[in-house]
């Protein structure tokens, strides 16, 4: 039997293309899979999924250890949150949290859990290159050519390879991949920011042309460029999601991702939120981080006003960003504000002890109940052993943001000005 701790679908129903062309198991992962790396550029899907890193990852996560590459899923859970582990068993029947060994016996995937596959992976999530408009503080230059230009200037040193859209090669070989799948599920898009990209424009063409459309078709945006012919073709399509990544609802997404109109985004999504059908969704999805936490309650009550499922991954890297490491006084200031708000959503929930997952907005209170639970563990964290260097590395990342687009955090974190200066904040 499967161990409830540690199993997850996805090797067998997943895949992940890397913005330079390298594939991985899943989008959450927090490191490829170990074993010799491949790239669509010389490895088909096929070659990819019975390869034996594969093989060897799917043994691996059929046994009893924790494997490194899932890090990021067993530390969610540990804080209640619902890890893309749970999410993704669900889709196979699984009920990971719940009855996870009568479903795993019954769920109809239960043969098809072995080492070597004939099938492909139904469900793609495919970084198309990382061409951006915004630069935001939480992310990499993998995933921003606006940071890469950045890290350019500052001096900073991160590992730079081609995209993979720009090899025609590596192109027709992922259409040539995505149509030998028969059962295809569905394609999850990421950038960059796709909206912005050629291709995704291109490719979303050659899927309607090809008759591709009876899937479900899913990509992550800031919300800047959603055009009402993008969407026109987006409805061809069986069900469409469309995730909106934004911060917060004040001036305070605009310090963290640089390039916006926090007005502007959440008019956006606005009027996106009001098109909604059974089979056009828009979700948001945000960062719980050092830089949001102090009106994050402000984001879950917008998204309850406009009957929005929140999508949160909270932060892990860079560090120096993540919640326990602001002052544990200065995090109790927030508390009140999430228990106020889960009581006002505990009082208008009549269903109880139901299971609530994904993006089941009939059940939207619960949902965000738990989201709330998430973040008040957070902010309960201890501090890490490394705060005070992180603290330090916290300062000087900001102050290097700050003063090349001439912003001064002090400004819009005014409860947090004693503890910047303290650690020498300056700009």
């Amino acid at each position: 039997m499967a161990n409830q701790k540690i199993f997850c679908a996805v090797p067998w129903h997943n895949t992940h293309l890397y913005w330079d062309g390298t594939y991985g198991a899943c989008c959450s992962e927090s490191e490829k899979p170990l074993g010799e790396q491949k790239n669509i550029n010389s490895t088909s899907i096929i070659e990819w999924y019975n390869s034996d890193t594969m093989t060897d990852f799917r043994e691996r996560i059929l046994g009893d250890n924790e494997l490194p590459e899932c890090s990021g899923c067993y530390s969610e859970e540990k804080l209640g949150h619902e890890s893309r582990r749970i999410k993704e068993n669900l889709k196979c029947a699984i009920f990971t949290e719940q009855a996870f060994d009568e479903s795993y016996k019954q769920s109809s995937w239960n043969k098809k859990f072995v080492l070597k596959t004939d099938r492909l992976p139904i469900d793609w999530h495919i970084d198309f290159g990382n061409e951006c408009n915004f630069a935001c503080k939480m992310c990499h230059p993998g995933a921003s050519s606006k940071i890469a230009d950045l890290y350019t200037k500052w001096g900073i040193k991160y590992d730079k390879a081609p995209n993979w859209l720009n090899s025609e090669k590596s192109w027709n070989q992922f259409l040539d991949n995505v149509k030998s799948v028969p059962d295809l599920n569905r394609m999850h898009i990421m950038g960059g920011e796709p909206t912005v990209n050629k291709k995704f424009h291109q490719f979303i063409n050659w899927l309607i042309d090809n008759k591709l459309t009876d899937i479900s078709l899913s990509f992550v945006s800031n919300g800047t460029s959603v055009s009402d012919s993008l969407i026109d073709k987006l409805r061809k399509f069986r069900t469409v999601d469309i995730e909106i990544s934004v911060e917060s609802v004040d001036q305070t997404n605009d310090y963290i991702r640089q390039g916006g109109n926090y007005l502007q985004t959440w008019e956006n999504i606005s009027r996106l939120a009001e098109q909604q059908a059974d089979n056009f969704q828009i979700v948001l999805r945000s960062v719980p981080q050092l830089l949001n936490i102090n009106n994050y309650h402000k984001y879950i009550a917008r998204a309850i006003e406009l009957n929005l499922s929140v999508q949160s991954i909270p932060l892990v890297w860079p560090a120096h960003l993540s919640i326990k490491v602001l002052p544990y006084e200065i995090r109790q200031q927030f508390v009140q504000n999430f228990i106020n708000l889960k009581d006002k959503l505990d009082s208008e929930i009549s269903l109880k002890n139901t299971i609530t997952t994904g993006r089941d907005i009939s059940r939207l209170n619960q949902q965000l109940v738990r989201e709330c639970d998430v973040i008040l563990q957070l902010l309960d964290e201890e501090c890490p052993a490394n705060t005070d260097s992180l603290r330090k590395q916290l300062i000087e990342d900001l102050v290097r943001w700050d003063k090349h687009f001439k912003l001064d955090a002090r400004e819009y974190y005014p409860e947090y000005q004693d503890f910047l200066e303290a650690y020498g904040y300056h700009v």
